[in-house]
């Protein structure tokens, strides 16, 4: 098992944030903060009945990027341990506390907070080979 309390936070300049479809994802190094603001977001929380919410990387078991497409929404999701995982397709993500969906247009905000969370989970796997 791994011990998540030696896990280092990523070395980061300054948190990154994208804002998404229904939610905001900003990573400081350590903590993914999911942010339901805006109109539109705060009536999906309501809907699918979860709200913003506080994940640390070391809790991160895979960060799943779906890229959008013209028509169909992508997502950025978070499988975090100990958590059930909804189905992995954008309309399960839509009901995804865990995810953010992303138009097209939002994709290109997206592409570095994805690096930049794949490089830490790696940093965590590299300090804990058994994660």
């Amino acid at each position: 098992m791994v011990n998540f309390r030696k896990a280092e936070k990523s070395a980061l300049d300054q948190p990154i944030t994208a804002v998404g479809h229904d939610g905001a994802v900003t990573f400081d190094g350590w903590w993914i903060d999911i942010e339901r603001t805006g109109r539109l977001a705060k009536i999906s929380a309501k809907v699918n009945g979860y709200e913003s919410k506080r994940i640390p990387l070391d809790r991160v078991e895979q960060v799943v990027w779906k890229r959008p497409s013209m028509l169909i929404n992508g997502y950025l999701e978070f499988v975090v341990s100990g958590e059930p995982r909804p189905h992995g397709k954008t309309t399960g993500a839509a009901a995804n506390p865990n995810a953010v969906l992303v138009t097209k247009q939002q994709a290109t905000r997206f592409e570095p907070l994805y690096t930049a969370l794949l490089e830490a989970l790696a940093h965590i796997r590299t300090e804990n080979p058994g994660r």
